[in-house]
């Protein structure tokens, strides 16, 4: 037989000792038709007839030459085609595969028997859907961008290696052959796609060319090794290897029984086992292991009804592939007869064909043939274990490791089994099917590289590392021995005006004036003119800073001195004034609105860090973190864990540092005990001061921030949820769904005039958990309960999750990782640092009536403390958590009832008012303590039930509820409101150009927008310097581009003036004296609501009172001499 194309394949031939043939001729100036040598000859046989299909001829050296030549000639132009031309061409193959599946199917059959129900059903489709993913490939390959380095700009580009062979599996000899006409259907330009067909020698050839960059094999190992010598003895071209297996499948005790019998008859026996990733070698736990095998046994009895015709719609299970298989396979089954005790099976079913009955052998001798080798057919061997460490020693107990299977209930378990498998693929609760993005390789003798997914995209590029000079020839511009800084100050000819923003020669008699705002100017060049617009808008108290001094004149520890000095009188008397009804709910609801989101992290990082941290580490955190600041800190308000950035910190570093091979746990040790240092000079060099600068401008980006961090987090853990059913994936979205709109509502009911007051309260301060443990036991009500849910993964009672010791070996590491740390160290300080301090400003905000000083200095001193102890402990570093901080103060606000008798409009009304915050340190110590309970057995495993829908609904909440109140969400609202029906007394109504409210939000929609996506790339442990860039933005840019009168409205401090004592008060304040009087302090209490007033509704009466934004949780405020507190009820 003689088969003719226009295209040839240089990616499918067999592997050593494949027998296939092609044919061709030669009518085009780039050879495209290569003819098969008579030297050697195939006959391809219908294995499940016997009958001739057709004899092929080989390809030798002159025809391996003229397609490799073919393909030589056709790389540059190929390469620059365009991307989208070429991904067009890869989608119109895909299509006419899927349309010509059934000719592609029947190829299969009569190739290797498969079952034609299979090859147009599964195969056929997931090839073309495999062509249809690269395609979408073409335009997406990005290089790589580095900062300037030695006045370099360095970029990495990604290129096209070369002529690329792929030697296919021996098992697949036709489809090829109808696969190169559609080729030339597609459009491929002739020599870009090129197939030729042959034995061992033709292999041989393709692996030691001269001019093929890489080759690709997929077959059997000892093959595998000739190709890999021959590559390297040629030209040394890249290799994968995509070799044999030894597949283990786990079965444990609690495991879904019919999910594993399926999974082990069905799965296995697909294309009569004849599929590299079978899992060969059955492992089951004793306690039932005699059941189990029993109607395994029964399954396989009936499977062997269904061997047969591959062309009939019933057959599940064809023939073996030729002849020399079918002997291989008997051979090792009349081997196993002496090895192990046969249960099923066993011998050739039929006269004619290559069909075998599925078979079962138990308990082999650990040397058996049967159980250490590749069969390549349908013969399971069965083994029996007792614990857990045994099954995975009896798993790993192979030459190979290609792929696993592991059934299990304890989503922990199977996960922890995975992750200690030597194997490149492992299915949890299913076998392994290939899939488009996901890489595909194996461990030890299964391979070498990988295929599928952007990895084995990689694997057929180079990189190329490009400098580019950024220094400037010698100009008249810039002189050649001018200094950098002289240069800078040379005015450009073009623009007439200085790269410092001094005046130019040519316009030395004008003023360079901002064309922003279009109200009052201010003059650019004026260098004493830098204060803020909302200077001189509050009066303060005397304060021990004085502003006279150089800022480079530092007084060591003189701010941890202060702040210890000021807070110590009142530490006896913040237990004395834990004596108070509100600190019960505070504890209780602090340590859900703590623990609950920290578990959510700890998911996030058990699945981004390898499972490096889980449950314990998290809760671990934040137990050491509330004991030394409720005990030590000069801020015990103030609740601090693990935070969501901290967990976007983890993963990253991670990223980057597992692919080099070192000890993660050990260099996160040292990032914290740099870290330790880094705060620690911080906090002795009073940097603390710098919060002066700090207002409600960069607090909302970063809160803005935080809360899509958790709605983000949310929908990644819905997400993972697919990886069950598409039942379990939609019911955990639906559950997640009810658990936000439950807890939300019980937020609304405990600051609305419904029911009575108590009932209002208990809503409040308990809904949250309540709504949890209902939603917990939800799940398992009448049908839901046939769906298996993913669950919080938890691991041994105050255990870490992974195998090692409480105290990290941090010696463990190179000297040149130890260094390394350092710029880690300093990007983990700059979140810290401002993390941790924003977190302190909000849960002391002006909002809330305290008494007790704060105290900056010696908190970041005692941060830098938890961190060092969090990397020797290998436990996520805790600091300052928002939302839960601000959220715990409230928690602690005494309100009392006061009327409206003053307001003629509003005679005979009532409302709620706060009269003073419980400052004490006893609610933050106490659900510390419940946190460290919380590790214990008992509670570990009732956390374990917990859905992880369920936590994405806490994650949904709480970003809600952190976007409602946050100063950008209402200044939309402000802007999306009709002018018409907003009162005239909101703040921001008092500002004349609407275009400069526009303005600002958009300015913080920009800096949320920055820190937002780049935490989405490998660049996200560089988010915390943009955060640290809002602050000289805000305090030195923005006065240029906004009137004084319109910060005063936008924006204001974050803390009263007593809160800033410990840091020498807010910026553009008067120390010591009093500026403003009556109307300046009505105007700046009107100025730290601003929009929240009006915006959010008036208060909470009792009376019935209701203005229109009354439903809003958080609003505006009063001190206790008189301000205000709205929407916050607390008793």
């Amino acid at each position: 037989m003689r088969i003719k194309t226009k295209t040839v394949f240089l990616s499918r031939t067999g592997d050593l000792r494949q027998k296939v043939l092609f044919g061709a001729d030669a009518s085009c100036s780039i050879v495209v038709f290569v003819e098969g040598s008579k030297e050697a000859t195939y006959e391809v046989f219908n294995p499940a007839t016997d009958e001739s299909v057709g004899t092929i001829n080989c390809a030798r050296e002159a025809e391996v030459d003229a397609a490799v030549a073919a393909a030589r000639a056709a790389f540059e132009p190929w390469a620059a085609t365009p991307a989208v031309k070429r991904a067009a061409i890869l989608t119109k193959f895909a299509d006419l595969m899927e349309a010509n599946k059934q000719e592609l199917a029947e190829a299969e059959v009569k190739a290797m028997g498969q079952p034609l129900s299979i090859a147009a059903g599964w195969i056929i489709p997931g090839a073309a859907g495999m062509f249809r993913y690269y395609a979408g490939w073409a335009d997406k390959i990005e290089g790589q961008t580095f900062p300037p380095e030695d006045d370099k700009l360095n970029i990495v580009q990604y290129e096209p290696l070369g002529v690329c062979a792929g030697i296919g599996p021996w098992n697949a000899t036709l489809i090829l052959l109808v696969i190169a006409r559609l080729v030339k259907e597609a459009g491929f330009p002739p020599g870009v796609f090129n197939v030729i067909s042959g034995d061992g020698p033709t292999g041989a050839l393709l692996a030691s060319h001269m001019d093929v960059d890489k080759i690709s094999f997929t077959g059997s190992g000892p093959s595998g090794r000739k190709v890999m010598d021959a590559a390297a003895k040629s030209n040394l071209k890249r290799v994968t290897l995509e070799l044999g297996g030894k597949s283990p499948s786990l079965v444990f005790e609690d495991a879904d029984i019919e999910n594993a019998l399926t999974g082990n008859s069905q799965g296995f026996l697909f294309n009569s086992s004849q599929v590299c990733a079978a899992a060969s070698r059955l492992f089951v736990q004793s306690s039932i292991a005699e059941k189990f095998i029993e109607s395994l046994k029964a399954r396989f009895q009936g499977f062997d009804a269904a061997v047969g015709d591959p062309n009939a719609p019933t057959t599940f299970l064809g023939p073996l592939a030729d002849k020399s298989q079918l002997e291989r396979v008997l051979g090792y089954i009349e081997a196993g007869k002496s090895e192990a005790e046969l249960l099923v099976g066993g011998e050739r079913k039929g006269e004619k064909g290559t069909f075998v009955q599925p078979t079962i052998f138990l308990n082999p001798k650990k040397d058996a043939k049967i159980y250490r080798e590749e069969i390549f057919g349908p013969v399971l061997t069965i083994l029996t274990f007792d614990t857990e460490e045994e099954a995975i020693k009896l798993a790993n107990d192979t030459s190979y490791g290609l792929s696993a299977t592991v059934y299990a209930g304890s989503t922990g378990r199977a996960l922890r089994v995975a992750s200690k498998i030597k194997a490149g693929t492992v299915g949890i609760n299913t076998t392994y099917k290939p899939t488009a993005s996901l890489p595909f390789g194996g461990y030890k003798q299964s391979g070498l590289g990988r295929e599928m997914g952007k990895e084995g995209l990689m694997a057929y590029l180079q990189s190329k590392s490009i400098s580019i000079s950024l220094s400037l020839p010698a100009s008249r511009h810039s002189p050649p021995s001018m200094s950098p800084a002289e240069a800078l100050t040379v005015p450009t000819q073009s623009h007439g005006v200085s790269l410092r923003g001094g005046a130019s020669p040519s316009r030395s008699k004008k003023k360079w004036r901002s064309k922003m705002p279009l109200g009052p100017t201010r003059d650019r060049q004026d260098p004493t003119d830098d204060r803020l617009g909302r200077e001189n808008t509050r009066s303060s108290r005397p304060s021990a800073k004085s502003n006279q001094d150089a800022w480079w004149k530092i007084r060591l520890f003189a701010g941890m001195y202060n702040d210890i000095r000021r807070r110590a009188p009142f530490y006896w008397s913040d237990f004395r004034d834990a004596w108070d009804y509100r600190v019960v709910p505070a504890t209780v609801y602090m340590y859900f609105a703590n623990i609950l989101p920290a578990l959510a992290f700890s998911l996030d990082m058990f699945a981004k860090t390898d499972q490096s941290f889980g449950v314990n580490e998290v809760l671990l955190a934040s137990v050491l973190a509330s004991v030394v600041f409720s005990l030590a800190a000069c801020q015990p308000l103030v609740i601090v864990g693990v935070t969501g950035p901290i967990t976007v910190f983890n993963y990253t570093v991670y990223d980057i540092i597992a692919p080099r091979g070192t000890n993660y746990f050990a260099f996160m040790a040292w990032i914290g005990i740099w870290s330790l240092i880094f705060h620690w000079i911080l906090a002795i060099t009073n940097s603390c001061n710098g919060l002066r600068y700090v207002t409600r401008f960069s607090c909302d980006i970063f809160g803005f921030y935080v809360a899509f961090i958790y709605l983000q987090k949310g929908i990644q853990v819905l997400t993972r949820q697919w990886e069950l059913s598409d039942a379990s994936a939609y019911l955990s979205i639906a559950i997640s769904l009810l658990v936000t709109v439950v807890a939300y509502i019980c937020g609304i009911l405990g600051t609305s005039s419904l029911f009575q007051r108590h009932i209002r309260k208990f809503v409040e301060d308990y809904g949250t958990p309540l709504t949890v443990v209902f939603f917990t036991g939800f799940v398992h009500i009448g049908k839901m309960a046939n769906i298996e849910l993913l669950k919080l993964p938890t691991s041994k009672a105050f255990f870490p999750t992974a195998d090692r010791g409480w105290f990290i070996h941090f010696w463990d590491i190179s000297v040149g990782d130890v260094f390394l740390a350092i710029p880690f160290a300093i990007l983990l300080t700059i979140l810290f640092w401002f993390d941790h301090n924003v977190s302190s400003l909000i849960a002391q905000g002006t909002e809330f009536p305290l008494r007790k000083p704060a105290g900056f200095h010696w908190d970041l001193f005692l941060l830098g403390l938890t961190t060092g102890v969090a990397g020797l402990l290998g436990i996520p570093f805790p600091n300052g958590l928002i939302p839960q901080a601000p959220f715990h103060t409230t928690s602690l606000c005494v309100t009392r009832t006061i009327s409206d008798d003053d307001d003629e409009t509003n005679k005979g009304h009532t409302r709620r008012v706060v009269d003073h915050v419980v400052e004490q340190r006893v609610s933050n110590l106490a659900q510390g303590l419940l946190t460290l309970g919380t590790m214990t057995g008992p509670l570990l495993i009732v956390l374990h039930l917990i859905p992880q829908a369920v936590l994405a609904g806490l994650f949904f909440v709480m970003g809600i509820q952190a976007l409602e109140g946050n100063g950008i969400t209402l200044k939309l609202l402000f802007l999306a409101r009709d002018k018409h029906l907003t009162p005239r007394s909101d703040p921001l109504m008092r500002i004349e150009r609407r275009s400069a409210i526009w303005a600002f939000v958009a300015l913080e929609l920009i800096g949320f927008g920055a820190t937002f996506a780049i935490t989405q790339t490998i660049a996200a442990i560089g988010f915390p310097v943009f955060i640290l860039l809002y602050i000289p933005m805000r305090t030195w840019a923005m006065p240029r581009w906004f009137t004084p009168q319109e910060l005063s409205v936008l924006d204001a401090p974050t803390a009263s003036p007593f809160t800033m004592e410990s840091v020498g008060g807010n910026h553009g304040e008067v120390i010591g004296t009093d500026t403003g009087g009556d109307d300046t302090l009505e105007e700046s209490d009107e100025a730290e609501r601003g929009e929240r007033s009006s915006r959010r509704g008036s208060t909470v009466e009792e009376g019935g009172r209701n203005a229109e934004g009354a439903s809003r949780r958080r609003s505006s405020f009063r001190t206790a001499e008189g301000v205000e507190l709205d929407n916050i009820e607390k008793a």
